[in-house]
């Protein structure tokens, strides 16, 4: 069944992309400057697994910049841990579930050689900020449905470290 937040949702993703214009070009993870993770996760153990996947791309000299949504009403201790992390929960979230607030706003407003989408549950939020995204290049993993990501590594099943791993190779081979 289709219904009117559906609507609303695409509605209005679909005005804001009309006043919206992406720099888009292809830049190689090895000359990346700056990246961005939009993610979403269910448990603990995906939060420490971007968490060290952050470790890895600062060690590289990037400048990343993370936001995480989370699907409750409160957020657990289990995520409060690393503060290199943003974390938005349904309650910075509107009716229809786009994404409010600061950590949102000055997210979006930052410019990134990469984004990675990492949308594990399929929220709107997810795909809202990857859409409006002005960075050169988005990636992310094929279980995720949108079409806004330029680059997409497929995968049978689900494993977010070889996810990270893949990403960053094929990344570093792209030439401009």
């Amino acid at each position: 069944m289709f219904g009117i937040d559906k609507w609303f949702r695409k509605y209005d993703l679909k005005k804001s992309l009309k006043k919206f214009k992406r720099d888009k070009k292809t830049i190689c993870y090895t000359e990346a400057k700056s990246i961005g993770i939009i993610a979403s996760v269910k448990t603990p153990e995906e939060y420490n697994s971007i968490h060290s996947f952050i470790e890895s791309v600062k060690k590289d000299g990037k400048k990343v910049d993370c936001i995480v949504f989370i699907d409750k009403k409160e957020i657990e201790s289990d995520y409060l841990i690393y503060e290199d992390i943003n974390i938005l929960k349904k309650g910075d979230l509107n009716w229809y579930g786009k994404p409010v607030g600061e950590q949102y706003n000055s997210f979006i407003q930052n410019r990134y050689d990469i984004i990675i989408e990492l949308n594990m549950d399929e929220l709107y939020a997810v795909e809202y900020c990857v859409a409006l995204s002005n960075a050169s290049i988005r990636a992310g993993g094929s279980f995720f449905k949108s079409g806004y990501a330029d680059f997409i590594i497929s995968q049978k099943e689900f494993d977010i470290n070889f996810l990270f791993t893949e990403l960053k190779r094929y990344l570093s081979i792209l030439k401009a």
